[in-house]
């Protein structure tokens, strides 16, 4: 399991994200926090073109 902070960014606002991979070993870890991080920031550009 790891602990990770990611954190997305634009002029107008700065959001950081609490994740907790259940990944087992690092490369789990690390390509779960890749794609949550992905995740996160095509949402934010979302709401960006939406604004």
């Amino acid at each position: 399991m790891g602990l990770v902070y990611i954190g997305v960014s634009d002029t107008g606002r700065t959001v950081s994200h609490e994740f907790r991979s259940s990944g087992s070993t690092r490369d789990e870890v690390r390509r779960q926090t890749v794609e949550r991080a992905l995740s996160l920031l095509v949402d934010h550009l979302d709401r960006l073109e939406k604004s």
